[in-house]
């Protein structure tokens, strides 16, 4: 009997856990957008976020992040993805969270990813525990590379409501 049950608790760790591509995240999610109007040289407000009730996603960081996609509630934010866009795949392995990109994200010109991709980075670390984000877009470059890796220290935020852009 109690190696049944021995059995059955590894067995539910390993679906929760284990050799899965699914990453659980805090709830409720917190989403970063930009904002309507976007001013990179004078440091007004370029992000804003917003939180929505995640639970039903809590095993399911591709579903969460999909849903994100489809853009913000709020009318003062804007959605800064295609139409379309989504994760393909995902994959943690130790501190490091890979993130492949759809196809829709080769349609954004350059200043326009980089916010997509900000929104996108700051999202992923306010709702897991991952240090590290590796973007792999399907098609087009990030800073000259197929790939990209971002950490927490890669974004200046000012304060717990909104997001700034670091001046450069």
């Amino acid at each position: 009997m109690k190696i049944a049950a021995l059995i059955l608790c590894l067995v539910i760790v390993f679906a929760l856990f284990g050799c899965t591509n699914k990453s659980a995240f805090t709830a409720p999610a917190t989403f970063y957008y930009c904002t309507e109007t976007i001013d990179h040289l004078n440091g007004h407000e370029v992000f804003g976020k917003e939180e929505r009730e995640g639970a039903s996603y809590a095993n399911n960081l591709i579903g969460l992040l999909n849903e994100y996609f489809e853009g913000p509630e709020s009318d003062t934010l804007y959605n800064p993805f295609p139409e379309g866009s989504k994760i393909t795949d995902l994959k943690r392995e130790g501190n490091v969270l890979t993130l492949h990109l759809s196809e829709q994200f080769d349609r954004l010109p350059l200043e326009k990813l980089s916010l997509a991709i900000a929104c996108l980075v700051q999202t992923v670390f306010e709702n897991t525990s991952v240090p590290v984000v590796l973007l792999i877009p399907n098609g087009t470059f990030i800073d000259g590379s197929t790939y990209k890796t971002f950490t927490k220290d890669s974004f200046l935020f000012s304060d717990e409501n909104t997001a700034y852009s670091s001046p450069q």
